[in-house]
């Protein structure tokens, strides 16, 4: 996963835009576990809050679940639009 610093798109949305994509396309799968956020943090290089920020967002709007103590899980999201 890449980030553009130099694209108009803030860092957080960019980051935010990818993993739904993955998400929808089936690259990650229902139930799937996603980095910890100071994992993807390290991994894109960017502030663990930005990251925290990402997860979130996708947890508000219904694409991943948070379990403490266990990290994040992507939810089952075949009924939800686009």
């Amino acid at each position: 996963m890449t980030i553009d610093e130099d694209s108009g798109i803030p860092i957080w949305l960019q980051l935010r835009n990818r993993l739904i994509y993955l998400i929808t396309s089936g690259a990650f799968a229902p139930g799937d576990k996603l980095p910890t956020v100071r994992g993807l943090a390290a991994q894109v290089e960017v502030n663990y809050n930005t990251v925290s920020k990402v997860y979130q967002s996708l947890e508000e709007d219904g694409y991943i679940l948070s379990k403490r103590r266990q990290g994040a899980f992507v939810a089952d999201v075949s009924d939800k639009p686009g």
